[in-house]
């Protein structure tokens, strides 16, 4: 066997067999051999990297502007490695971090910081609540872990109330791919609330496969106005969803075609689907929820108003998975899969009975 180090890469070489075995280099780069020995990198899976933003198109711009009462804690580098503090000034309560630039495609930013009770607050004496908003212009893709912002360990799953309220949203049509919040377990108050809204050009949600929890308006409004967002977040674990706390979440989202995947939903908190996928032309077919028990006031109040397809197969029966009636049903109660659909804004393939 014969070893070669070079910079930034290392190859290894025998001549009796095939290799095919892991490492890691010192830039953090995942690499593996394959079978004549030489080395490809592979990118490591999302949940290992801290947020990153990639320019998709020359000279785009990664900014940060925070009403907070203190800055939050950010930092950045180029290499998820020589980390250094984000620059910021303090502009009429504004906190505004300096634009960095991503000169070419391809080039690279990690962003990491410690925000344990997460970037957004109620300030005293203020009616809406301050937060911590991406300022983002050309072309931008972002990846990588989103709970880097709150713990650079990564190690934090919960979101804290408020906690990535409005983080990229009104960023028009210059985002185009979501971070990873597949290690997210709950969502607090508000948590993801407006998250995206508005970014007109991000084609995928993203998917969150451990929350069990969505608390009061936890996701309300998430992604709407998202027009180009052609698929919807899987939340297969969720049990609980809380007052208001999927309200809207994909409203006015045009070209979604599939909805949330929630089989193991319980309980729906008052208002907690409503509106929900409000103007969604596109959508295809209703999300089976066949767990559901409870169902407070208006849960699902125009959940699917707007949409185009049909609710029933026959004009008697819905055609995706809901309990009729459920265990306990809050006002709007309804009696027939006529009335369900009613009570959801689409009557669309029914018979009045």
């Amino acid at each position: 066997m014969k070893r070669r180090k070079e910079v930034g890469r290392l190859d290894i070489e025998n001549p009796k067999c095939k290799w095919h075995k892991t490492v890691y280099l010192e830039d953090g780069k995942l690499m593996k051999t394959i079978h004549d020995g030489s080395f490809t990198p592979v990118e490591p899976e999302p949940e290992m990297l801290p947020l990153y933003f990639e320019g998709r198109q020359i000279n785009s711009h990664v900014g940060v502007v925070s009403t907070l009462e203190t800055a939050p804690n950010l930092e950045w580098c180029w290499d998820n490695k020589n980390w250094k503090p984000w620059p910021y000034t303090t502009i009429d309560g504004e906190h505004r971090f300096d634009p960095l630039l991503l000169s070419a495609v391809g080039d690279r930013i990690y962003v990491r910081g410690n925000n344990p009770n997460g970037l957004g607050a109620f300030v005293e004496g203020q009616e809406t609540p301050s937060f911590t908003n991406f300022v983002l212009d050309g072309s931008v893709s972002a990846g990588g872990n989103i709970m880097s912002l709150l713990d650079k360990t990564m190690e934090l799953t919960e979101v804290p109330g408020l906690g990535f309220m409005g983080l990229f949203g009104n960023n028009g049509t210059a985002l185009l791919t979501s971070p990873s919040m597949r290690t997210i377990t709950s969502i607090g108050y508000g948590g993801c609330a407006s998250m995206y809204i508005n970014s007109r050009s991000l084609t995928s949600a993203a998917d969150m496969p451990a929350v069990t929890t969505i608390g009061k308006g936890g996701c309300s409004g998430m992604y709407y106005g998202c027009t180009s967002l052609t698929s919807a977040a899987d939340m297969p674990a969720v049990t609980t969803i809380g007052e208001g706390g999927c309200s809207g979440m994909y409203y006015g989202c045009t070209s979604l075609t599939a909805a949330a995947d929630m089989p193991a939903v319980t309980t729906i908190g008052e208002g907690g689907c409503s509106g929900m996928y409000y103007d969604c032309t596109s959508l295809t077919a209703a999300a089976d929820m066949p767990s559901l028990t409870t169902i407070g006031d208006h849960g699902c109040d125009g959940m699917y108003y707007g949409c185009t397809f049909n609710m029933s197969d026959d004009g008697t029966t819905l055609n995706f998975a809901f309990p009729t009636p459920p265990v306990t049903a809050g006002e709007n109660t309804y009696s027939t899969a006529y009335d369900v659909a009613q009570w959801m804004g689409n009557t669309n393939g029914f018979t009045n009975p």
